[in-house]
């Protein structure tokens, strides 16, 4: 069994919840709630709200901190403070 004390453990955990909090709010979410704005009624078709709310859709804490990191805040943060 690792040992999930240790930093690289920890740090891991951390990233990958974080990358799925991230998800959940700027995209899952507010993607549910459209897609049942605009198919009103209780006859929902689940494969199809799963795939129009990007469920199974995997994003790595890497690819959040690529983003993250060429945003043009972040850019701007790092042309000042650099």
């Amino acid at each position: 069994m690792p040992n999930v004390r240790s930093t690289e453990s920890l740090q891991l955990l951390v990233e990958h919840v974080i990358a799925s909090v991230v998800a959940f709010l700027l995209y899952l979410l507010p993607a549910a709630m459209d897609y049942l704005l605009h198919h009103p009624g209780s006859n929902v078709n689940i494969a199809e709200f799963d795939k129009e709310c990007g469920v199974g859709v995997v994003v790595t804490a890497e690819e959040i901190k690529d983003i993250v990191s060429s945003s043009p805040a972040a850019m701007y943060y790092h042309s000042c403070f650099a």
